[in-house]
């Protein structure tokens, strides 16, 4: 696609590229043996056993128990959302949960519905005390961090700088969604508090600063362990679950009035719609229900795509120009984005359900998409309905949505001319719209044009859309992590350097177009195992994200968190278009599958 690259955002990748050399390096820290499954089950029903005043079970003979531990262990006590107990004890394993047991119980009982974890530190580093330096030496999501200060030991733990929400908070920058750093200030604040010593007091004195990995042991059901998620063998049932449980969270925030909770926080239990609802999100969320509804035919989803796409013509929808033609309105601009996922999601609930009551907004939509095009192929992207004309500026993505609402459009209504002018925008943007001396070796985001290229075919046959979406999968391969590639758990996800915590989305939309790619190859006669590879390891990583069992301890109403699709690791907020794009990329590589 014709783009302008944002000077700002090649610096970015330009720093994470050194930095990722210079620190990436420093931050491995090899970490001892994890703690094996026996002794895990010993340390869960032995706090639960003491905390309900019942004679604990007879501890194991097992090495790890007499393992020296290179930071305190720290038990906690959960109950709706809330760390309710906590104590921290060192020396070895097993006298540690001894110890721990015993200072829990003194500090109260336990509630039935409570629930335990137990973080058992596996290595230790030291850190140099510097503030931007400690902002950067811990691995999100991964590290913890300590102070030895007269003897006495103070931690804060992975789980918790997740849930104060430290993690990659030090540096933002919300206009290119970049974080990074760990909120140094308050972690620091809350060893001080610990270590019970006033905070200026904590920055002058020597703290013995250092960062440690821990092994967690969360409590499923009362005293057993809660185990991890097998995510290495993929089945077509095991993707169609996931993708059903966040259709299932995507129809939960959907209003009574056809609106979606925007946003929500898990951790805090919040709603936000968000300073500026985005009306391409709501589409895109409402095309991905469309999407399960027509896989799964489950009653219900059919009737919550009709809401949200109710509120769209009821409160969105308005004339653009001359004729019957309509576009989506944002106050008095309108955005091709915005039109074509409309009809996107509407043609897609109609392929599903063959119910044709939004033909006439659909005819009168694509009008306007159809007259947005330029001469060469590409497509306007702004228009002001108050002076009823086009408007300068392109944004990212809204050409290849456009493409693939026309070729819905005549899938579903027939009409050849917009068939034409899908031909005349893949086109373009497969040829000179992207036409320069470097354009070999880069792209943009094009998830959307590769999704419109399978959708054409066999309609439009034109092996030039697959040599793009190839060259454009083998560029997004060179960015995506193998095991191992950093110190995070990114194997499968795309990124930029070695320190910048992997986030949901890219992969997500990336997979998307990786799935439609994947099935244009079969279409054309042969598979890409190279391209289906790089499929199966991004949906891997997508379902280690899904949140589920591992994180709703750490949420006051787990239920409304079960299902949905975080920014990241440590971001646990979730947003509508965050579960739209993984939910579509896992229901869609299903397709891949026996």
């Amino acid at each position: 696609m014709t783009r302008r690259t944002s000077s700002a955002l090649l610096a970015v990748v330009a720093t994470a590229a050194v930095g990722s050399i210079v620190i990436g390096r420093s931050l491995r820290l090899e970490a001892g043996p994890p703690v094996p499954a026996v002794v895990e089950r010993w340390v869960v029903a032995h706090l639960r056993s003491v905390l309900e005043g019942r004679p604990p079970p007879a501890r194991p003979s097992h090495r790890a128990l007499d393992a020296e531990l290179p930071a305190p262990l720290v038990a906690s006590v959960f109950l709706r959302g809330r760390q309710e107990l906590r104590v921290f004890e060192g020396g070895t394993l097993g006298r540690a949960v001894e110890r721990a047991g015993r200072a829990l119980a003194k500090k109260g009982g336990l509630d039935p519905a409570a629930r335990i974890r137990v973080e058992v530190p596996t290595a230790r580093s030291p850190l140099i005390d510097q503030r931007d330096l400690l902002a950067l030496s811990l691995v999100a999501g991964e590290d913890g961090l300590g102070a030895e200060r007269r003897g006495k030991v103070a931690v804060v733990t992975k789980w918790e700088l997740i849930g104060r929400h430290l993690y990659d908070r030090q540096w933002v920058n919300e206009r290119l969604q970049f974080e990074m750093g760990v909120g140094i200030a308050r972690a620091l604040a809350l060893l001080a508090a610990d270590l019970g010593v006033d905070e200026d007091r904590f920055d002058d004195e020597p703290r013995g600063l250092f960062r440690f990995r821990s092994h967690t042991i969360l409590e499923g059901d009362p005293g057993v362990p809660l185990q991890e998620p097998d995510t290495a063998r993929l089945t077509r049932p095991k993707l169609v679950e996931a993708a059903r449980q966040a259709a299932r969270w995507c129809q939960a925030v959907l209003g009574p009035t056809g609106k979606y909770t925007y946003l929500y926080d898990p951790i805090e239990d919040r709603e936000d719609e968000g300073a500026r609802y985005s009306l391409p999100r709501h589409a895109g969320t409402t095309y991905y229900l469309a999407q399960f509804y027509r896989h799964a035919r489950e009653p219900g989803f059919d009737q919550s795509v009709r809401r949200a796409l109710d509120w769209i013509v009821d409160h969105t929808l308005r004339r653009c120009g001359p004729g019957p033609r309509r576009c989506v309105r944002d106050e008095q601009r309108a955005s091709l984005g915005s039109a074509a996922l409309a009809v996107v999601a509407m043609a897609e609930y109609r392929h599903g359900t063959g119910d044709d009551r939004y033909d006439h907004e659909m005819r009168a939509i694509g009008q306007f998409i159809r007259d947005m095009q330029k001469p060469n192929g590409d497509f306007h992207h702004r228009y002001s309905r108050r002076s009823e004309s086009v408007q300068p500026g392109q944004l990212l993505y809204y050409t290849g949505e456009a493409i693939l609402a026309l070729l819905k459009l005549h899938e579903e209504l027939g009409d050849r001319r917009d068939l034409e002018a899908a031909r005349r925008g893949l086109d373009f943007l497969t040829g000179p719209g992207w036409d320069f001396p470097l354009s070999p070796y880069f792209f943009s985001e094009e998830h959307w044009t590769c999704i419109a290229a399978n959708e054409a075919y066999p309609r439009l046959r034109n092996r030039r859309y697959l040599e793009f979406c190839d060259g454009f999968a083998r560029f997004r391969r060179d960015s995506q992590y193998g095991r191992g590639a950093t110190v995070f758990d990114s194997e499968g996800s795309y990124g930029f350097g070695t320190f910048v915590t992997p986030r949901t989305t890219p992969t997500a939309s990336t997979t998307e177009a990786m799935v439609s790619t994947a099935l244009l190859h079969r279409k054309w006669g042969r598979r890409s195992p190279v391209i289906e590879r790089q499929v199966f390891s991004a949906v891997r990583f997508l379902l280690r994200r899904q949140l589920g069992p591992q994180t709703e301890h750490l949420c006051p109403d787990p239920r409304r968190a079960r299902g949905g699709f975080p920014a990241s690791a440590v971001d646990l907020t979730i947003r509508i278009d965050y579960t739209q794009h993984a939910g579509s990329a896992i229901l869609r590589s299903a397709e891949l599958l026996p």
